[in-house]
């Protein structure tokens, strides 16, 4: 609506130009502009908007002509190779070569080689090993942290040169201080409560015990009260094993 102007002239480049009220469309040499009147690449689309959040700015916008119908921008190098960007039901989907590599759900749900996402994190792959965390350095602990409102443990490869399998209390799970659980990884000795076990199976506690229970069998309730039958050691109490 109103009166629209369009300008033929010389660009401050040197470089004839065609503009259309002024700054809103500007064909520049090969590249346009909307929203500059200096575009610097073969389409460069500029805003005025000031928002500092996430999507305060929509800058361009892509649609189809139809409830669930499709949005796609591809990229090409116009020979063999192209990806594409999709929008279908507001779930995102990137293809690459034609075949879909990543999706994210309207839910925020992301599947990798899947598309029939079960969690918030879903990867699927044919190897065995379909997920590789990776840190720099030979003595760095790399762990995963799992986390709730009240606690969190941590677990994954631990200690100096890749000592082992560890879960703990800190990042350092293959630290003495953070360390619960240890299998090494050249010996596969299991330590709990050590860092460092020196026996397939080492236990290192202030209070160190072993209790074997019979859930098939009712304790007697002697010499300590129990539901099921059990044997107890007790390295405390002068190798007793009761």
């Amino acid at each position: 609506a109103g009166n629209h102007y369009i300008h033929f002239g010389s660009a401050t480049s040197g470089y004839d130009d065609v503009e259309v009220d002024s700054t809103d469309l500007v064909y520049n040499d090969g590249f346009v502009g909307v929203g500059t009147n200096n575009p610097s690449y073969r389409l460069q689309v500029q805003s005025d908007g000031t928002s500092t959040t996430a999507a305060g700015n929509i800058v361009a916008r892509f649609q189809s002509n139809g409830s669930g119908r499709d949005a796609t921008i591809q990229l090409s190098d116009n020979v063999a190779n192209s990806a594409t960007i999709s929008m279908l039901s507001s779930n995102l989907i990137f293809e690459q070569a034609g075949t879909e590599t990543l999706r994210i759900t309207s839910a925020g749900d992301v599947g990798i080689g899947t598309d029939n996402i079960d969690r918030k994190l879903h990867v699927f792959d044919t190897t065995a090993t379909p997920v590789i965390l990776e840190r720099t350095g030979s003595n760095n602990n790399v762990a995963i942290q799992y986390k709730n409102t009240s606690a969190s443990m941590y677990a994954g490869l631990a200690g100096s040169g890749a000592k082992g399998w560890g879960i703990g209390t800190a990042t350092n799970v293959g630290g003495a201080a953070g360390n619960l659980f240890m299998i090494t990884r050249t010996t596969g000795h299991v330590g709990i409560g050590t860092n460092d076990p020196d026996a397939i199976l080492h236990i290192h506690s202030s209070a160190p015990g072993i209790r074997l229970s019979d859930s098939g069998n009712e304790g007697d309730n002697n010499p300590n009260p129990s539901a099921h039958a059990f044997a107890y050691f007790d390295a405390n109490a002068a190798n007793a094993i009761i």
